[in-house]
């Protein structure tokens, strides 16, 4: 029985509980406040749990985007990084070939 099966079944109880006792009664009254009291503890717990969840997928949506700007960012340190190496080692091995098709 799931929780909410639970809490569907108590208020039916203290509905009939209600029906049948006489509204004063304390020795009724009494665990019937307490029971309600437990059944508003777990419907604000599980209200907590759903925006949690909610809030866990919203961040999960935007996850994606902000790996992929991480990725462009990388990618432009390494050019970058590729660039100074060529600037300063001159011209790369796989440039040479052609450079050299060119003087001929």
């Amino acid at each position: 029985m799931d929780l909410i099966e639970e809490i569907v079944s108590r208020e039916e109880c203290i509905e009939r509980e209600l029906r049948i006792a006489p509204i004063n009664n304390t020795e009724i009254m009494s665990p019937l406040k307490t029971v309600l009291k437990d059944i508003e503890i777990r419907i604000d717990h599980i209200e907590r749990k759903i925006k949690e969840n909610a809030l866990r997928e919203k961040r999960c949506q935007t996850l994606p985007m902000n790996i992929t700007d991480e990725f462009i960012r990388i990618d432009r340190i390494e050019m970058k990084m590729r660039d100074t190496l060529a600037e300063t080692n001159g011209p790369t091995r796989s440039a040479l070939p052609a450079r050299m098709k060119q003087n001929s």
